[in-house]
């Protein structure tokens, strides 16, 4: 009923809905919708109104889980909702240890090894029906570690040879806020939907543009590994005022 009064729908004017099922193309809040029956939905003589029968129970529980209207804005059947501040739980453990040595005076070498350690926890927008993105809900886990060997020998004032090797190893994780309740959709009457380890909680579910999507995230559950490993050798050569350098660059790529 709030629709058919134009100061609630926050300047999209009188918006009337229309009969599903129809061949003609209804307009509500100034988009176009094809398949609208020309009639006006009504219950019992009220208009915008559905009828118990009409109600579908599927619906009825998803949008009874939906948060009631909280800004300043909230007579509004718009734009009503302002999602509060999200919580992040974040602990991250991060070092690097190097070691230099030169063992004559025409070698140099050093070790490097870097740790990072970043699990991160996004409380949902909407709870349990999510509404988040991709890495800004539910669990996250970003773990790496690298390590770099480098020697360089000076066989004279002109000539030396660098050898460096490395390695980059990445593991990332991404789950929704519902990951492991399997039954959460099956609970609703969504029934019919492959379950399985991480592939709990809602599907992704979008309102054509009306509010949020709710449920989990596109791309999610994420699982990915990460590794890479380089060797590079260098020859550098002084030719009276020149300096000529030359050398090799492998790389081996896993994702």
């Amino acid at each position: 009923m709030m629709l058919l009064d134009a100061a609630n729908t926050s300047g999209n004017g009188v918006i009337h809905l229309y009969q599903p099922g129809g061949t003609a193309t209804a307009t509500v809040g100034g988009t176009a919708i094809p398949g609208a029956d020309p009639r006006y939905l009504s219950c019992n003589g009220q208009e915008n109104v559905l009828c118990a029968g009409q109600i579908n129970a599927v619906a009825k529980r998803i949008l009874n889980m939906f948060p009631l209207p909280n800004s300043a804005n909230s007579s509004q059947v718009f734009n009503n909702y302002t999602i509060p501040a999200t919580a992040i739980t974040n602990n991250t453990t991060q070092y690097d240890a190097r070691l230099d040595y030169n063992f004559s005076p025409k070698d140099q070498m050093f070790g490097r090894y870097s740790y990072s350690n970043n699990p991160t926890n996004y409380v949902p927008p909407f709870g349990s029906l999510d509404g988040g993105g991709f890495g800004s809900s539910g669990q996250n886990s970003n773990y790496s570690k690298s390590g770099v060997f480098s020697e360089t020998h000076f066989f004279n004032p002109t000539l030396s040879n660098e050898f460096r090797v490395g390695y980059n190893w990445l593991y990332a994780s991404y789950l929704g806020p519902e990951a492991s309740n399997s039954g959460f959709a099956s609970s609703l009457g969504l029934g019919g939907l492959p379950t399985g380890k991480n592939l709990g909680g809602l599907p992704n579910i979008n309102f054509g543009g009306y509010i949020n999507s709710i449920g989990t995230a596109g791309y999610v559950p994420s699982d990915e590994r990460q590794n890479v490993l380089q060797i590079i050798d260098n020859v550098n050569k002084v030719l009276g005022r020149h300096t000529l350098k030359a050398g090799i660059n492998f790389q081996h790529v896993r994702f």
